[in-house]
């Protein structure tokens, strides 16, 4: 503050406070202001009326002083991170978000949206159509740790952090969400509240043995379980017991519904990934009065669609998992739950595929060992719904230009033996995708047919890459989405896919060997997510040597657009003291100080 704005306070100060000033002059000012007469008779105001116009006044010219110079500014639209305010977005303190002419932007941690929030955009991340309330975290979901850091935060805006920790989170390519109520669109996907007590807010605790029910926890409510016979009955006595999960593939008999017909209070049931017998079953829903979630797969010998549907009608929330196809099962699908947006189908024939784009609602469908051939998918092509097709099962060049109709379909998952060839790609080409997801192994396979045609690019712009990816098979996806057109690559594990870290040496020696390489990484935005198995490590006791972690990050510092990595822990290295990834981990957050690196416990 400099001396006159010191002297100006002091004297406004001392003016309100001891009434010492210069002579009132308020009636002239008025008085000029009103009719510009100097020799106009001044107007004595009333004392009830004096003092009050003498203030207006005087704060008027302090406000206007105090802008003028600075020292006071006009208030802004309030600030993101302000909890108790009128406005449909936050975040705490610690956290980055920003609002611009374009939206709403997630730089780093922590927001939460809710209905007339604007866009929110996170690196390659965009969340839009926000109905409800949606929690948000740029990269991914948070660890336990970290859910402390915004207790404070969340219980300012009504929400219980000890429940969400509970739930499950939604990825996608540069943000986690967690759809807390209603729903939102993410990177192109519907997302909604998790309404399937099966999946999401409750813990489920695995029981093989006696002694592990003694040991359960006071707050153990829902189990999962292969066990069977009396060891299944001794599980029921569980007084606490509210969700059951049977894991499979077991047979599902009238014995075992039986038994679990004996459970007291049950709410959650979930049979699928199981089998039925040669024999009938009858849900004992008489026995399961409280019942309110039933999860099962449609089979010859399992339950039928009218008792499904009898099920529903009597409040219980029926979800179908897989569907084996049969004569006239997905007819009957369709009259009982004609609202049906997911499906995954194994075994189905031309008909079956005839029959699904008769589905007014589905959205998203899996394929799986599917037999029919081109004029099934002359008859999917119809559908005018299906936004989302994952395919794992060989796909002909004839069923991928049937599949190259469906005009609402904006996400394709090739996960079988796709023949891939000069005339596929072309297909791929003129399909209106905006994710399209290709296995691993046929990176190099795909770069040699871009190498060898003058192919056009693919409308695609995020390529995901699941399956196994050795070195090359790293460098090449990037190649290839450069190549295609697209502008953002996810390396994306699926269970029991593995990125060997023992390689990552070979990726910066390939990369060295490959100058050109370089130029095309830096074009493209880069998301991982991937498991980590360590082979013929020098130290046992170690997963993940800190060591290796310089080679790795000598590779991707070629990557400069390189956004998050997200290292999960190998389902061979569960156990005690199997998982010890921290010096890796942060030998990679030192050499890559601009990315994301997160990592499991």
């Amino acid at each position: 503050m400099t001396s006159n704005e010191q002297r100006f306070w002091e004297s406004a100060v001392a003016e309100a406070v001891h009434r010492r000033g210069p002579p009132d002059q308020t009636a002239e000012i008025l008085a000029r202001l009103a009719g510009g007469n100097r020799a106009a008779a001044p107007r004595r105001l009333r004392p009830w009326l004096r003092y009050p116009l003498e203030l207006a006044v005087a704060a008027t010219v302090v406000l206007a002083i105090g802008v003028s110079t600075g020292l006071l500014t006009w208030p802004s639209e309030p600030p993101a991170d302000t909890p108790g305010k009128d406005v449909p977005y936050s975040s705490p303190a610690a956290s980055v978000l920003r609002l611009d002419e374009q939206g709403l932007e997630l730089v780093r941690g922590w927001a939460l949206v809710r209905t007339g929030a604007p866009g929110l955009r996170c690196g390659a991340s965009k969340l839009t159509d926000i109905q409800g309330v949606v929690l948000l975290r740029a990269g991914s979901a948070p660890r336990d740790e970290q859910w402390e850091e915004v207790r404070n935060w969340l219980n300012e805006n009504q929400l219980e952090t000890d429940m969400l920790k509970t739930k499950s989170w939604v990825y996608g390519l540069a943000l986690a969400a967690l759809v807390i109520q209603g729903s939102a669109v993410l990177d192109g996907q519907t997302i909604k509240a998790q309404d399937s007590p099966a999946d999401v807010a409750v813990k489920w605790y695995p029981v093989e043995t006696l002694r592990e029910i003694d040991l359960l926890p006071p707050d153990a409510t829902h189990v999962e379980t292969h066990m069977k016979g009396d060891y299944l009955k001794a599980l029921m006595e569980f007084e606490r017991m509210e969700g059951l999960r049977v894991l499979g593939p077991q047979e599902v008999t009238p014995e075992l519904l039986g038994i679990i017909g004996t459970a007291k209070g049950l709410k959650v049931l979930d049979l699928r990934g199981n089998n039925f017998g040669p024999t009938g079953v009858t849900f004992p829903q008489a026995s399961l009065p409280y019942l309110k979630w039933l999860g099962v797969d449609l089979a010859d010998h399992g339950f039928s669609i009218e008792s499904l549907k009898q099920i529903a009608d009597q409040g219980v929330k029926v979800e179908i998992g897989t569907v084996r196809c049969s004569a006239g099962l997905l007819a009957a699908l369709k009259t009982a739950f004609p609202g049906t947006q997911v499906l995954s189908v194994t075994n189905a024939e031309d008909a079956d595929l005839k029959e699904l784009s008769t589905f007014q609602q589905l959205k998203r469908l899996e394929l799986v060992n599917c037999k029919s051939g081109e004029l099934g998918f002359v008859g999917l092509a119809k559908s005018g719904s299906l936004q989302e097709m994952a395919l794992d099962t060989p796909v002909s060049l004839e069923a991928m230009h049937q599949i190259a109709k469906l005009k609402s379909l904006h996400t394709l998952h090739l996960l079988g033996g796709t023949d891939w060839s000069k005339e596929l790609c072309s297909t791929l080409a003129g399909m209106k995708l905006s994710k399209l997801a290709v296995p691993g192994r046929n990176a190099r396979e795909i770069v040699n047919l871009l190498n060898a045609n003058q192919l056009g690019a693919w409308q695609a712009k995020t390529l995901v890459w699941t399956g196994t990816l050795g070195s090359a098979d790293f460098v090449n996806a990037c190649v290839v989405t450069v190549r295609v057109g697209a502008t953002r690559v996810v390396m994306e594990k699926l269970e029991g896919r593995v990125l060997m870290a023992d390689s990552f040496q070979n990726m910066a020696v390939w990369a060295d060997e490959n100058p050109a390489i370089e130029g095309a990484l830096e074009e493209i935005e880069i998301f991982i997510a991937t498991e980590f198995l360590i082979h013929q490590s020098p130290k046992p006791d170690t997963n993940l040597p800190a060591e290796q972690a310089g080679d790795f990050a000598k590779f991707l510092a070629r990557c400069p657009k390189l956004k998050t990595i997200t290292l999960h822990r190998h389902e061979s290295l569960r156990g005690d003291g199997k998982w010890q990834p921290q010096a890796f981990v942060d030998a990679l957050r030192k050499a890559l100080p601009k990315v994301t690196i997160e990592c499991d416990k």
